[in-house]
């Protein structure tokens, strides 16, 4: 089995398993199966069908979308050389999020693919949009430490006992501490991303975040940030305050809508399909950042994330479990830091939320 092969690495060295299952699965399953599908919608529901559109959909999205999740937690749960009651611990635990996921993300995609794509591109437009979808699956099973190991390794003599010992081997043992910082104050009226600089307030606003960061005492393991010019400036300024934390720059975390927020605002109203565009990404993100710590992380971590505040809103909430469709509700300060804390048994506790006590009255903006 594929993962096999990870108990002969060692420490340190690049985990190639996930891909190369992921790979195997889209060679074998998703490009084949994706293309005789979309074969017999043609055949089937042909154009001239009344409602043609509506019908393949629905097909789609009530027949095939939960097969093929079924299909995909089985194939990697083999690939990976779990037994039958690993895979039915991860479908009970993840398939009806999954499948609730795949409806508002492959919804609006399905409905444009099917029905204007050219037969002969439907795979290839499916496959652009399936590369945040499969970083979103592949996090489903990186939470509970159950999901790690093979049942069929269980000592019958030694039982439960040897079952809990297994356990504490996977159950994270240190806290994260997460930083989130909203950008400072930049110029809205950039007609391009990379105008849209912080404005003199706004690097006054970083200096103060920078030092308030590092008044806290903290030692950094590494500062995260949006690629965005505002959020790279932001991070620039409160780095010198940090010196040696180490700096990762991702797309993950740029800006844009995560979901629709509910109840609806006037104030601001996104093109419907922006939603369906920054969602899958800003839930990545969440997925690819908010956990427990590594089992084998010994000490307590502290990292910052410097973003944006519909990012930060969302990431809250998804946090907290709330539902994320309130994010709008919430309200951030430019510069300010919001602080969680992921206990090892997967708790998360909300220590501060926008803070900017540190900046003086004249100093605190929200555009």
């Amino acid at each position: 089995m594929i993962e096999k092969r990870r108990k002969k690495e060692k420490p340190g060295t690049r985990d190639i398993g996930g891909p190369l299952r992921y790979a195997v699965y889209g060679f074998f399953f998703t490009g084949p199966l994706s293309h005789f599908f979309y074969l017999f919608l043609e055949h089937w529901i042909p154009p001239e069908v009344p409602l043609a559109g509506v019908k393949r959909l629905l097909l789609d999205r009530l027949l095939f979308a939960p097969a093929f999740l079924l299909l995909f937690f089985f194939v990697m749960n083999f690939l990976e050389g779990k037994d039958t009651a690993a895979l039915a611990s991860q479908v009970r635990r993840s398939f009806w999020p999954a499948l609730r996921m795949n409806w508002r993300v492959w919804t609006p995609v399905q409905f444009v693919n099917i029905n204007y794509v050219p037969l002969q591109f439907r795979v290839l437009f499916a496959n652009l949009v399936a590369l945040f979808w499969y970083a979103y699956l592949a996090s489903l099973g990186k939470r509970e430490p159950l999901s790690l190991i093979d049942l069929r390794k269980r000592n019958v003599e030694s039982g439960e006992d040897e079952l809990a010992s297994r356990l504490d081997h996977y159950k994270a043992k240190a806290t994260r501490h997460i930083f989130l910082i909203r950008h400072s104050q930049y110029h809205v009226d950039g007609s391009l991303e990379k105008d849209r600089i912080l404005t003199p307030l706004g690097r006054e606003q970083a200096e103060l975040t920078g030092l308030r960061l590092a008044s806290l005492g903290l030692k950094f393991d590494k500062i995260v940030h949006s690629s965005m010019t505002r959020a790279v400036e932001t991070t620039d300024i409160i780095s010198k305050h940090l010196p040696g934390v180490c700096r990762v720059s991702t797309d993950l975390l740029r800006e844009g809508a995560p979901i629709e927020p509910d109840p609806p605002v006037s104030h601001w109203k996104p093109e419907a399909v922006q939603y369906y565009e920054d969602g899958a990404r800003i839930e990545a993100a969440f997925r690819n950042y908010i956990h427990r710590a590594d089992a084998k992380q010994e000490g307590d971590s502290y990292e910052i994330f410097v973003c944006h505040a519909n990012v930060i809103r969302y990431i809250v909430c998804r946090a907290l479990q709330f539902p994320p469709e309130g994010w709008l509700r919430l309200s951030l300060n430019n510069g300010s830091i919001t602080h969680l804390v992921i206990r090892p048994n997967g708790r998360v506790a909300l220590r501060t939320l926008g803070d900017t006590g540190f900046m003086p009255p004249d100093k605190i903006t929200r555009s």
